[in-house]
C-alpha cells in the first residue's frame, strides 16, 4: 500500500518567493515575467502513482539556483551536441529535434554529431526481467560519452530508441546525466505506445513530439534546473507516460528566469522562434504554437506594442 504523500502544493506567496525579487532586473525582463505569469497554473496535488507522491524534491527558488555551482555557456562552450547511438534514428527525426532544441535554448548552437553504435562500443545489454525488452546499460554509455565530449560542447546528450537501465538492481531509467561532466543519455523507447502494446497503432509523429519534450526537459537539468514544484511546467518530474504527457511544453516563469539567467536570451525573441518552428511542424506541435502565440500577445500588450 502507498504511504501518505508528504508534498504540499506551494501557495502564491511561495511561488512569488521562488520567482525572486525583480528589483534590479532589466525593464524588459521584468515586463516579460509579469505578462506571462497568469498563463501558467499552479502544480496540482499529486495522485498516488505520480512523481511527487513518492519523490521528495527540493524547492529550488531562483535565489537558490543562482547560488549553486553550475556550468555556464561561454564563447568556448557554446554548442549542445545531440549524439545518436543507433542507426534506426533517422536523419529527419534528428533534424526536427535539433531545430526545436535550438529555438528552445536560443543563443546556443545545436549540432547532431556523427552516429555511434552501442554494439561497437561494447556497451553491456540485457533482456529486461519484467518486460523482456532489450536494454543497454546507461551508466556505461555515460562513461563512454565523457571521453568523446567535443571541446566546444556546453553539453552532449546521447539518444537511442532502445530501453536503458542504470544498474542490475533497477528495472529501467528514462535517462541519466552528469551535470559536472556535461553529458547525458536518454531513451525514447517508453514514449512509443507500441512499447507497452505491440498491437498499438504506430504514431511516429507522437513519438517525435514526446521526444522533443523529454530532450528539452533533460537538457534543462544540464543547466542546473531541478524539477519544478511550483507550476505545471515542462520541468515537472514524471513517473509515468500519462503524467509526462500532461505537463506543458514550456517553462513556467520561475524556470524560465533560471534558463534566461544562464543563456541571457531575449524572452520575446525566444517565444517567436519557438512559435515559428512549432507552427511549421504542425500536428502535435500545433497546441504549443497556439500557447506561444498567446504568450507573445501578452508580452506585446505589456510592452505597448
Amino acid at each position: 500500500m502507498e504511504g501518505p504523500c508528504a508534498f504540499k502544493v506551494p501557495n502564491e506567496k511561495a511561488r512569488q518567493m521562488a520567482l525572486g525579487s525583480l528589483s534590479g532586473v532589466p525593464f524588459k525582463l521584468k515586463k516579460y515575467l509579469g505578462a506571462i505569469k497568469d498563463s501558467f497554473v499552479p502544480i496540482p496535488a499529486p495522485q498516488p502513482s505520480d512523481w511527487l507522491w513518492s519523490h521528495s524534491e527540493n524547492h529550488q527558488t531562483n535565489e537558490i539556483f543562482a547560488s549553486q555551482p553550475k556550468n555556464y555557456p561561454d564563447d568556448t562552450r557554446d554548442t549542445i551536441y545531440i549524439q545518436p547511438l543507433e542507426d534506426r534514428i533517422d536523419d529527419d527525426f534528428l533534424e526536427v529535434l535539433r531545430r526545436h532544441c535550438e529555438a528552445f535554448f536560443l543563443g546556443l548552437k545545436v549540432s547532431v554529431i556523427k552516429r555511434l553504435r552501442l554494439e561497437d562500443l561494447q556497451i553491456p545489454s540485457r533482456s529486461n526481467p519484467y518486460s523482456s525488452h532489450m536494454q543497454f546499460n546507461a551508466t556505461k554509455i555515460l562513461r563512454t560519452l565523457e571521453t568523446k565530449l567535443p571541446r566546444n560542447a556546453y553539453c552532449m546528450l546521447g539518444i537511442l530508441m532502445t530501453d536503458i537501465y542504470p544498474s542490475d538492481e533497477w528495472n529501467f531509467v528514462f535517462g541519466l546525466a552528469s551535470i559536472k561532466d556535461r553529458t547525458g543519455v536518454f531513451s525514447f523507447a517508453r514514449y512509443d505506445d507500441t512499447f507497452y502494446d505491440p498491437k498499438a497503432r504506430p504514431d511516429p509523429a507522437k513519438v517525435l513530439y514526446r521526444s522533443s519534450r523529454v530532450m528539452t526537459h533533460e537538457i534543462g537539468h544540464m543547466f542546473g534546473i531541478q524539477h519544478c514544484v511550483f507550476y505545471s511546467c515542462l520541468m515537472n518530474g514524471s513517473n509515468h507516460l500519462e503524467e509526462s504527457d500532461s505537463r506543458p511544453s514550456e517553462l513556467c516563469p520561475i524556470c524560465l528566469r533560471k534558463l534566461q539567467h544562464s543563456i541571457k536570451f531575449d524572452v520575446l525573441e525566444r517565444y517567436i522562434a519557438l512559435e515559428r518552428i512549432c507552427t511549421e511542424l504542425g500536428g502535435y506541435f500545433s497546441k504549443d504554437a497556439e500557447f506561444l502565440r498567446s504568450l507573445i500577445g501578452k508580452i506585446q500588450q505589456a510592452l505597448g506594442a
